[in-house]
């Protein structure tokens, strides 16, 4: 997942301005899921690793910081398309 991540920022890399927007925000669309998916793994891995009866251990503290780091990225990454959720209203 974080190999997608790093190819969706070298595609990104090689816009040009001949390149069509659509495709810019397709690519940079595609990019925050797979940042969202892999903080999904984090926090999978990290909610797997919980035991009620004692603390958190460094490892799993660290999952959940990824896990949040991820998310945070995906947001700002659909930030610059200007993604939002669009109640649906019939």
């Amino acid at each position: 997942m974080t190999f997608s991540v790093s190819l969706y920022d070298a595609a990104l890399q090689l816009v040009t301005t001949d390149t069509k927007v659509e495709l810019m925000v397709n690519l940079t669309r595609r990019m925050g899921n797979a940042k969202n998916e892999l903080g999904v793994l984090y926090m999978n891995k990290a909610a797997a690793m919980m035991d009620s009866g004692t603390d958190p251990s460094f490892l799993e503290r660290e999952l959940w910081k990824r896990s949040f780091s991820c998310f945070e990225s995906g947001i700002r990454t659909f930030d610059i398309t200007h993604d939002r959720l669009v109640p649906n209203v019939l």
